[in-house]
C-alpha cells in the first residue's frame, strides 16, 4: 500500500468519524482525478465545490455544536454561579468567557507559532 493510499484511507475515515460530509465530498472530487506526478490542474470545479462543501459542513457543525449544544450541556452541569479567581459568574456566561479568552490567545500566539 502505497503512502498516498493511506493518507487517502485515512482521510475519508475522518470524514465519516466526525461527521463533516464535506470532507467526504472533497475526498470524493479528488479520487475522482488522474494522479500525475508532472502537473496539477488548476481552478478545478469539482476540487473547488468540494473544498466549498467542506468548509460548508464544517461552519455548520461549529456553529451548531459551540451556540446551541455546549452552552446548553454547560449550565446544566454547573450551578448557578462558579466562583473563579475570586468572582461569581453565572454558569452560562462562564462558557462565553472561556471561548474568548482562548480566541485571544489564539490571536496572540498565531504569529508565533505559523
Amino acid at each position: 500500500m502505497s503512502p498516498q493510499t493511506v493518507v487517502s484511507f485515512s482521510s475519508f475515515a475522518i470524514s465519516l468519524w466526525t461527521g463533516e460530509w464535506g470532507l467526504l465530498f472533497a475526498y470524493l472530487a479528488l479520487q475522482s482525478l488522474p494522479m500525475t506526478h508532472h502537473t496539477t490542474e488548476l481552478n478545478n470545479k469539482r476540487i473547488i465545490n468540494g473544498w466549498a462543501l467542506f468548509d460548508w459542513a464544517n461552519s455548520a457543525y461549529f456553529l451548531v455544536i459551540a451556540t446551541a449544544i455546549f452552552p446548553i450541556y454547560y449550565t446544566s452541569v454547573t450551578t448557578d454561579t462558579v466562583r473563579v479567581v475570586g468572582r461569581d459568574i453565572p454558569s452560562g456566561a462562564l462558557f462565553s468567557y472561556a471561548v474568548s479568552f482562548s480566541y485571544i490567545v489564539l490571536a496572540f500566539l498565531s504569529p508565533l507559532l505559523s
